[in-house]
């Protein structure tokens, strides 16, 4: 999807008709939908944000409305998908079917999407949690995980563990040494002090013959360190071990 002009933005923006203080309100809850939940469809969205500002606030058209303009404004931590776009055997054109995703869990290449999958599998039966206040909710304008003392102390603790270097599989079998960004070998070293790709990564990387396909598949790859990484996978799958897959 293209993204559109500041001044086409603008326009678009001024037709919904909706003022700057209630459109500021609606980019503060996109944020807070992708930071708490990772995905979620603008229908549920629209059922969260009725939970706390009421049905009074804004209409759901203007609501809807609003995750087509801004699915389209770059520069957001998140994205908003049609549901064919994540899902190439989906036919629905219904805009309140339109995801709402997390950015982190938005890869490239062949496995794009595998994260978000994996989300929307471990969603499915449960309810959507609700902070029992409003300024509780909002406050996940940034990402909370990170933000507690629990996270910051997890990054600490896992910064300074040290990497024997190699890849291993989920059954502590050995799959090959581990490479920084500039391909050097980082056995020994603390895993807040490289960064590097983890094999789903590379096997994205690596599914592009194209060597400009390469580069832009991992351009869409977010280099952190693999402290920083281990921590988002435990975000992700808190009931799993960790490996370097």
């Amino acid at each position: 999807m293209t993204p559109l002009s500041l001044k086409t933005l603008a326009r678009k923006y001024a037709e919904l008709g909706l003022s700057q203080e209630k459109l500021d309100l609606l980019h503060d809850y996109f944020l807070c939908f992708s930071n708490l939940y990772g995905v979620i469809s603008v229908n549920e969205a629209w059922n969260v944000f009725k939970h706390y500002e009421g049905s009074n606030r804004l209409h759901k058209r203007d609501f809807v409305a609003f995750s087509g303009i801004v699915k389209r404004e770059p520069g957001h931590p998140y994205s908003v998908l049609e549901l064919q776009d994540a899902y190439s055997e989906e036919t629905t054109e219904d805009p309140e079917e339109r995801l709402i995703v997390n950015n982190r869990l938005i890869g490239s290449g062949y496995g794009k999407y595998i994260l978000l999958y994996h989300t929307v599998d471990r969603q499915v039966d449960k309810p959507y949690y609700l902070p029992n206040e409003r300024s509780s909710f909002l406050a996940n304008v940034e990402d909370r995980f990170f933000l507690s003392p629990e996270g910051k102390q997890m990054v600490k603790f896992l910064g300074k563990l040290k990497t024997d270097g190699r890849y291993r599989d989920f059954d502590g079998k050995p799959r090959g040494d581990i490479l920084d960004l500039d391909g050097k070998l980082v056995a020994g070293k603390c895993l807040s002090d490289f960064a590097c790709y983890t094999r789903t990564e590379q096997f994205d990387i690596d599914y592009f013959k194209n060597d400009a396909k390469k580069r832009e598949a991992a351009a869409g790859i977010h280099d952190d360190c693999p402290g920083q990484d281990s921590l988002l996978y435990l975000q992700r799958y808190p009931d799993r071990r960790l490996s370097a897959q």
